[in-house]
């Protein structure tokens, strides 16, 4: 008698597709055993947040390793292709490998990059980054704000000078931007998006989708 085959198995047998089953060993790099959409995207750079959400099952805005081995989230991830370790933005940052980033690494790749912003995020004082903390939503929001950058800042958009944007003003600079995402950045709910707000990792993730 056939063993009953798991979701993911039975996702290739029925798509005759050589996709190789997403592990959470190929994604998860600050080793909490969750994949955020940082790494994710880390190893896919095509994946957007619309993506991310719909494997995402318990919206608490992290993957687990029930999440991402369910036959729905590896369908969607067999649309994206998958970097080499080396391909990848953060190998591009850790230039030697060894699990952490001088600030010297950082600005081969970004030149603007500051002492002060390199400080910042340096939590432990140790003169280099490791991947957890460039995890952090705080070295996030210093990463957002450095080098060349494709999203518009807060003040070009603020059409009324009231130091926010709200939707009529981030659709004007964002045209394809719905009610739906706006209210994922607007994190306190009144109406309008601070620069605080604006910088926030999961801001920029969904501004880079438009």
């Amino acid at each position: 008698m056939l063993r009953k085959l798991t979701p993911v198995l039975a996702l290739l047998v029925s798509t005759g597709s050589a996709f190789a089953a997403v592990s959470m060993g190929d994604v998860d790099i600050d080793g909490d055993s969750f994949a955020s959409y940082a790494e994710l995207k880390n190893a896919m750079p095509a994946m957007d947040m619309r993506a991310f959400r719909d494997i995402d099952a318990n919206n608490d805005n992290r993957i687990s390793s029930q999440e991402l081995l369910d036959s729905k989230a590896q369908s969607v991830l067999a649309q994206h292709q998958m970097l080499g370790p080396k391909e990848r933005p953060l190998a591009m940052l850790d230039a030697d490998g060894d699990g952490f980033m001088s600030l010297a690494d950082i600005q081969q790749v970004h030149p603007d990059f500051t002492v002060a912003g390199f400080e910042q995020i340096d939590t432990n004082n140790d003169q280099r980054l490791s991947y957890q903390e460039y995890y952090t939503t705080e070295a996030q929001t210093v990463f957002a704000q450095c080098g060349p950058s494709s999203f518009a800042d807060i003040a070009a958009i603020d059409s009324n000078n009231d130091k926010f944007a709200d939707f009529n003003e981030v659709l004007a600079a964002y045209p394809k931007m719905d009610k739906y995402d706006f209210d994922e950045m607007d994190a306190n709910g009144d109406n309008r998006v601070s620069s605080v707000e604006w910088l926030a990792p999961r801001a920029q993730c969904i501004l880079d989708e438009h």
